[in-house]
């Protein structure tokens, strides 16, 4: 970021406060009363900090009857964090099958994972994995407006379903499941979803909850639990996962519209 943040916003009659979390001597900036076109931000104490410029910071802006427009200086940085499975299956749940296989990934180790019964087969991330870096609060976790979640798959049988389950502090889930069935080849699956849809722009956006799932705004601020999960027409499935990952979706700050979102696939490379 620049040395100077400024800001375009309509404030007469109100008031906009910036701060940049961890900053002792920026925690709280002079409050902007005015109409205003790219407004230098003033801090209230003596700048004893480090420097901004070139830093990677944690803005929070306190609206009072405002409106924020724009903010110069800046520029977004996505929040990622992947799973590659290089090494070992890093604590991720398998059903009832599979496994840890350390080559022929997308590219190095991969998960495999099966399943009996018609059920499908399933692998589960939960708190317990990686620290929880891809559950519980998303939209403070990643902030933004929001996510997207992309990985590698492939099946050596024929798969007929596969969706993504959002499971939050409610028994039921979210789940998207207009996602095309992994073929022979590794394939990039990518979802995309923002935090503050209400449960109809959610659905209108493919998603769909279960019969006990809570609100979409609350089930995306309290996730216990992501689920891949993918079926075939046989008593048994199989299907091999790599290169999972979760991160804020920058696109979704420059949709006009909270209805947008949806997935998409890429071939890559046969196994």
């Amino acid at each position: 970021m620049a040395e100077t943040i400024g800001i375009t916003a309509d404030a007469a009659g109100g008031s906009i406060r910036a701060s940049i979390l961890g900053e002792r001597s920026r925690n709280r900036s002079e409050p902007i009363t005015a109409n205003v076109t790219d407004q230098a931000v003033s801090w209230a104490a003596d700048d004893e900090g480090q420097p901004l410029r070139g830093r990677t910071v944690q803005l929070v802006f306190e609206l009072d009857r405002a409106t924020l427009y724009s903010i110069s200086g800046v520029e977004r940085v996505a929040v990622e964090h992947a799973e590659s499975f290089s090494q070992h299956a890093s604590g991720w749940g398998l059903g009832d099958g599979g496994g840890h296989q350390p080559a022929g990934g997308d590219p190095g180790g991969f998960l495999n994972v099966s399943r009996q019964g018609e059920s499908g087969a399933f692998v589960t991330c939960t708190r317990e994995v990686a620290g929880g870096v891809f559950v519980g609060d998303l939209p403070q976790r990643f902030h933004g407006w929001g996510a997207q979640v992309s990985f590698s798959i492939r099946s050596s049988r024929p798969t007929r379903h596969m969706q993504l389950e959002i499971f939050g502090d409610a028994v039921g889930q979210w789940f998207y499941e207009s996602l095309e069935p992994p073929g022979t080849a590794w394939t990039r699956r990518q979802i995309r979803f923002r935090f503050d849809w209400t449960d109809t722009e959610a659905m209108a956006a493919g998603w769909r909850a279960a019969p006990l799932a809570g609100p979409w705004r609350q089930t995306v601020r309290n996730v216990e639990k992501l689920v891949v999960l993918v079926s075939s027409d046989s008593t048994a499935t199989t299907f091999d996962l790599d290169e999972f990952r979760v991160a804020t979706d920058l696109e979704a700050e420059a949709s006009e519209v909270c209805g947008e979102g949806g997935s998409s696939e890429t071939p890559r490379h046969s196994p």
